[in-house]
């Protein structure tokens, strides 16, 4: 037993860094002996046993709480240091502005370090009154102040004096807020308290608090619009929104917009709306593309990437699909512009009534009574007008599916009809109705195998629209655009039927195919004795669809006199009977007439408008096919006495200088892009 103790009496192991550099250097464990000073190891071996001296490593003191503390805690004892630091110059005058040296040359004439956010204050006050730390120029009276509920002016509010009862208050920095990078801020100091939650970052919100700009106010422009460089006056904004709501509104009456409304309320209410508005009616066609390059931003910044929907962006939309002759056409967009309304359709589900989500229905206590989710009238004229403006792009572009007809749809018509709130309403129903039997047709041509619509079809067609004329009230139906819509639908059904270019005729007469080339003609002679009915001013108003319908007459037109051969049709009489040539020069005279009421009507641009590249184009088309018409027919249209000098004007592939006996339909459809600089093809 006694050997046992002394064994474990020798072996003491030595405490941790305090073993031998003997034993360090061979890894071993130190042991300490009873016998002497040396180890076990070192008295075995005979070494000299030298103890290493200890050089841990401890760990730095680590800071308390989370990054944000930390980094207020440096802000404070910046800002502290600040205040010290002006403290020597608390007593120093401001300068008058009468007597108001350099600031930079004050600056470098002093001796005393000052922070970059401190201005120099030097000059003497003129003014007893004057407080300091205002700024030159800014004569506070003493009795303008309220020192028991802070000062009236929020410029000053770093001088109200502060009764701290507890704490260590800290000297106020005396400064001109226009100089600083921040504002001063008083800091109370309260030892052997911890910092609350609560009061996390607010070090951070009223350091780096926004200065609020002195001066004249300046209206900043919402996210919610698009910005450019040319903005409409107030006045400007009035005049835009009223030839809007008396020009445009008559031809497309797609939302309701009361006269009491004025442009600063819509453009509070509707931004985008707004900007469309303005953007179409604006005189000046350099203007004009500027707003409408930012049209086009905005909406991929707004739609794109931030995902945004709203009824004002389909409304501004509409405005751009509706009247998109007055934008900058350099692609093709149109498919991407009907996606984009489709999808607000689709995400506010304006086609389908209202229902309440299948999870709301599961937390709702059976016993209350279901929320009112009734769709607005706003929201009806919405989705109404869509299918309207889809259905047109559809039937002449033929790429696009327009909005699928839906039977709430049906009801919202049903109701638009029964109660109107004005009398864009009734109009506006009115043109759905004819559109919907477009569609029909437009459905059936597709549909068929040699895009032809079956003669039983368009009987049926024709039946329906004898009846929706007399459903229609007489003021409607004495409307220019409901009678070219009319007539247009009546074009349209008697082409489906049998009106074919050359070389597919038969060479026996054909009474049947006679009658179908007769109804074409005398309805292509309505729709532009319609047309020259409206006065020339009106032009400003109608949709691009008119104006692609328009161009669809004249190619019929020319259809007719050029490229029909059947051995019952008279061409040449057509040409007698129908002043073709006269025709184009209404469409010319008319055009000049609209761009010359709008130089007037504003400065003069680089830009050409819509009207005056028409005549152009107009002017180049006519003399081209009158070239045509003197080499075909060896003489003089009817009317003219004298040939006049005609060259062909540009190339063979030019859609405008196209001889009108090669033109298709498929050719007639490029002719009308290139006419209204529609690029329609990727």
């Amino acid at each position: 037993m006694e050997a046992l103790v002394n064994v474990l009496a020798d072996g003491t192991p030595a405490p941790y860094g305090k073993a031998c550099t003997s034993c360090v250097k061979a890894k071993c464990r130190c042991m300490y002996r009873m016998g002497g000073p040396e180890c076990e190891r070192c008295h075995r071996l005979s070494k000299t046993c030298v103890p290493s001296q200890s050089i841990r490593k401890r760990n730095g003191r680590r800071l308390n709480g989370s990054r944000a503390a930390q980094l207020e805690e440096k802000l404070e004892g910046l800002v502290s240091l600040l205040r010290s630091q002006s403290t020597g110059i608390q007593n120093v005058p401001l300068s008058t502005p009468a007597s108001a040296p350099d600031p930079v040359a004050a600056t470098t004439a002093t001796s005393m370090p000052m922070p970059m956010a401190i201005a120099p204050l030097i000059g003497p006050p003129t003014n007893p009154h004057e407080i300091r730390g205002i700024g030159p120029g800014l004569s506070v009276p003493m009795f303008d102040l309220d020192f028991n509920n802070g000062p009236t002016d929020p410029r000053l509010a770093v001088l109200a004096p502060q009764n701290h009862s507890n704490g260590i208050d800290l000297p106020n920095t005396i400064v001109r807020e226009e100089d600083c990078v921040f504002a001063p801020v008083r800091t109370k100091c309260q030892p052997n308290k911890a910092r609350p939650a609560t009061a996390r970052g607010a070090l951070l919100s009223r350091v780096f608090e926004p200065r609020v700009a002195q001066g004249p106010e300046v209206d900043l422009a919402p996210r919610d619009i698009p910005t450019c460089g040319y903005q409409p006056t107030d006045l400007e904004a009035e005049e835009c929104l009223k030839s809007f709501r008396e020009s445009m509104l008559i031809f497309f009456p797609f939302i309701y917009l009361p006269s009491s409304l004025t442009a600063r309320q819509l453009r509070d209410s509707q931004p985008f709306l707004w900007f469309n508005i303005m953007t179409i009616t604006c005189r000046r066609a350099d203007d004009q593309y500027l707003m409408s390059d930012a049209v086009w931003k905005f909406v991929a910044q707004k739609m794109i990437i931030e995902h945004g929907k709203s009824l004002d962006l389909l409304w501004g939309l509409m405005t751009l699909m509706a009247w998109t002759h007055y934008h900058r056409k350099e692609k093709p967009y149109f498919s991407v512009l009907v996606s984009l309304v489709k999808s607000l359709v689709f995400d506010f589900c304006l086609n389908k009534p209202p229902r309440e989500a299948a999870l709301s229905i599961c937390l709702r206590n059976k016993t209350e009574p279901l929320p009112s989710k009734e769709k607005t009238m706003d929201e009806r004229r919405a989705v109404l007008a869509c299918f309207y403006i889809t259905s047109q792009i559809s039937h002449v572009m033929k790429r696009v599916d327009a909005l699928a007809w839906t039977p709430y749809m049906d009801e919202c018509l049903q109701l638009l009809s029964r109660q109107p709130e004005w009398d864009g309403d009734v109009l506006l129903a009115a043109e759905v109705k004819i559109q919907l039997l477009t569609e029909q047709l437009t459905r059936a041509i597709w549909q068929s195998p040699d895009s032809v619509a079956p003669a039983y079809f368009s009987s049926a067609l024709k039946s329906q629209l004898r009846d929706l004329q007399s459903q229609l009230p007489a003021h409607i139906l004495r409307n220019p655009t409901i009678r070219a819509h009319i007539l247009f639908l009546e074009l349209a059904i008697v082409e489906s039927i049998d009106i074919k270019p050359g070389g597919q005729a038969s060479h026996a007469p054909d009474l049947q195919h006679f009658e179908t080339l007769e109804a074409s003609l005398q309805l292509v002679k309505k729709w532009f004795d319609n047309h020259f009915s409206m006065p020339s001013y009106m032009y400003t108003g109608v949709t691009f669809m008119y104006w692609c319908n328009m161009g669809k007459c004249v190619t019929s037109l020319v259809q007719l006199a050029f490229e029909v051969e059947d051995p019952a049709w008279d061409r040449q009489a057509v040409k007698e009977r129908v002043d073709i040539f006269g025709i184009l020069d209404g469409v010319i005279r008319g055009f000049d007439d609209v761009s010359g009421m709008k130089r007037q009507q504003s400065t003069e641009s680089v830009e050409e408008d819509m009207f005056t590249r028409c005549a152009r184009l107009v002017r180049v088309m006519r003399r081209n096919w009158l070239a045509d018409t003197i080499n075909t027919d060896h003489r003089l249209p009817t009317g003219m006495a004298v040939a006049p000098q005609v060259t062909l004007v540009g190339q063979e592939d030019d859609p405008l200088s196209m001889p009108i006996f090669q033109m298709d339909n498929e050719k007639s459809q490029t002719w009308m892009a290139e006419f209204f600089e529609m690029n329609w093809d990727p």
